[in-house]
């Protein structure tokens, strides 16, 4: 699972510490590694299948056989690599054009749709749960 949400969203400045806290709980509950592109140097302390950075080299993230999920902000770059590289996506859109990008991908049932301001450990939970094991966000 890769996770990274833009060069200008700072998990330590842009989230409340109860969805930095979701996200970090699910992601510790997943049978898979996670690469989280953090921004920011304070990394909290997360279960060993959490790699947190700075920044990820995106294109060979995407491109790797074992990136089944793409958690992303909905930017045209990031969105045309999943595409790219077919690699479903939950998108947390922040600006109207993530937005609309976002739903791009969602309407060709390719991804999941958050709504940035209704981020819970339970919907995070059954978003990656829905896009990483229903078939139809695989073809």
């Amino acid at each position: 699972v890769y996770f990274s949400l833009g060069s200008n969203i700072n998990m330590n400045q842009d989230f409340s510490k109860e969805v930095v806290d979701a996200f970090i709980n699910v992601f510790s509950k997943l049978n898979k590694t996670v690469l989280m592109k953090w921004g920011g140097k304070n990394y909290p302390q997360v279960a060993s299948n959490i790699y947190m950075q700075d920044w990820f080299p995106q294109q060979e993230v995407l491109a790797h056989k074992n990136i089944k999920l793409y958690i992303m902000h909905g930017g045209q770059a990031s969105s045309l690599e999943a595409v790219n590289f077919g690699v479903p996506v939950i998108g947390i859109p922040f600006f109207a054009d993530q937005r609309r990008n976002v739903r791009r991908i969602t309407s060709a049932g390719f991804g999941h749709l958050m709504d940035v301001d209704n981020l819970t450990e339970s919907s995070i939970a059954w978003a990656i749960d829905e896009v990483l094991n229903n078939e139809r966000y695989k073809q």
